[in-house]
């Protein structure tokens, strides 16, 4: 009599002696080939529910989206990064505005005037001149340019500043979104992986489901034990449930940062590439995030700006020096008796005193520019830090990842080892329950510390002022 046999037998006791050791032995070997056909189905179910899951994954294969890809569309129509744009163009028409005041100016002015009479005076003896005609027609083009004005070189030195400063936040805008999409993308991805764990984990219930049913059935176990695994197998669907729904919800918030809907398209990264320790040390990468941060450079440009503009309201007090050339053309001759005359003149302007208004502007400008520098200091401050910080997170989602790499072997192969003694009825079904849920922590475990490894890789290149995808 073989041990399965013997368990059989003391299964089938169960408070009431069998009437003959002989009837017991049958009866436990006809339960143990229906729970051997049950499992046999189970594992058919199982293995066509798993060719499914592969089925799902060829036809993704063919609609995944890329990382690369999503940051792409959301380049393209996403608002920030068009609002961004936009306001780099306002500054360059600022600029524009800034270069025109050094231009000559050119004015064309005309007139007509219509009186009662035309109005004449006699000189001399037989030579009259006209005053004014009924019909006065006038015309004068002026030309002015300004020689010597210093505020307009300060302004137009400001202006450079000023869009060097949103050139460097357009592209740190478009930079910080596509670090948004990229960790949305994760999120996606992270959820996805729960879908596949939680199936994992509802396609094994379903098997100890009928292996406790079949178990029950031929006498072999309590009811409490099939219980159990219909309790587990509704905690499975419960999970599955969760699961899908927070994939839907990581699409939708990924479909609002790309600006379209996903049509199918499924987000897919390489999980298999292996993760090593940063070589540098924090301080080189804090020299790397100092030189390359594109919000650092954007702060030193609004403070060279500020810096310069606080110069304009002194330079007021010099003067302007200006030249201006008029010509005007007339049926009015007068005493000229020229109908087209011109003049080329100097102009000198000097505000001698403003009522003090310049030295105030001088002293709220000199107080921005205490702001901006104070603001610099800090925002340096704060990037040694989140570099530091980084670093430090990495290390520890390395090192999450590898215990929970660990772990995750471990309740494999127990449940493993459980599902074996549980389908010769050598375990009992909260056994069996425990170790499928062991496995399916473990699983989940490993797709949360993979994708915080990423997530942490990410915080590293976004700290230190990279590009949110690494370079092919």
């Amino acid at each position: 009599m073989t041990a399965l046999q013997i368990a059989a037998i003391l299964l089938l006791w169960n408070g009431q002696p069998p009437t003959t050791a002989a009837s017991a032995a049958t009866t436990a070997a006809a339960a143990t080939a229906t729970a051997t056909v049950t499992t046999t189905a189970a594992h058919t179910t199982r293995t066509a529910a798993t060719r499914d899951l592969e089925t799902r994954a060829e036809t993704r294969a063919e609609t995944v989206l890329q990382l690369s890809d999503a940051i792409e569309i959301a380049s393209a129509l996403n608002e920030v990064p068009q609002m961004a744009e936009a306001r780099v163009a306002r500054a360059r028409a600022v600029r524009r505005e800034a270069w025109a005041q050094l231009f000559p100016r050119l004015v064309a002015s005309g007139s007509y005037t219509r009186r009662t009479e035309t109005l004449s005076r006699e000189i001399t003896p037989g030579q009259t001149i006209v005053m004014q005609q009924k019909n006065a027609l006038a015309g004068n083009i002026t030309l002015s340019v300004d020689v010597v004005d210093a505020r307009a070189l300060a302004a137009l030195s400001a202006t450079g500043h000023s869009l060097e400063s949103e050139s460097y936040e357009a592209q740190e805008a478009k930079r910080l979104l596509s670090f948004e999409v990229a960790e949305t993308f994760y999120a996606s991805v992270l959820a996805d992986l729960m879908v596949e764990a939680a199936q994992h984990r509802l396609d094994a219930t379903h098997a100890s489901v009928d292996e406790a049913t079949a178990r029950l059935q031929a006498g072999l176990a309590a009811r409490n034990e099939a219980t159990r695994t219909e309790l587990e197998l509704a905690s499975a669907e419960l999970s599955m449930t969760d699961a899908k729904s927070n994939l839907e919800s990581t699409h939708l918030a990924l479909e609002y940062l790309l600006g379209e809907r996903l049509n199918e398209r499924e987000p897919h990264i390489t999980l298999s590439r292996d993760f090593s320790v940063p070589s540098q040390r924090p301080a080189e990468l804090v020299e790397v995030a100092l030189a390359e941060r594109l919000d650092l450079r954007a702060l030193v440009a609004r403070r060279d700006e500020i810096d310069v503009r606080r110069k304009i309201p002194l330079l007021a007090a010099l003067p302007r020096v200006g030249v201006q050339g008029v010509l005007t053309a007339s049926n009015e001759v007068g005493f000229s008796g020229k109908e087209v005359d011109g003049i080329v003149q100097g102009l000198l302007t000097w505000e001698l005193f403003d009522g003090g208004s310049r030295y105030a502007e001088r002293d709220a400008l000199s107080a921005e520019l205490e702001i901006a520098q104070l603001t610099l200091q800090a925002m340096r401050r704060q990037v040694r830090l989140e570099v530091e910080q980084s670093v430090l997170q990495y290390r520890r989602a390395y090192a999450a990842h590898a215990q929970a790499e660990t772990r995750h072997r471990i309740a494999k192969i127990n449940a493993e080892e459980v599902r074996v003694l549980f389908s010769g009825g050598l375990s009992t079904a909260l056994e069996r329950v425990d170790s499928l849920l062991a496995e399916f922590e473990a699983e989940l475990e490993v797709a949360r510390t993979k994708i915080g490894l990423l997530l942490a890789e990410l915080g590293i290149r976004h700290a230190t002022g990279a590009s949110a995808v690494l370079d092919p």
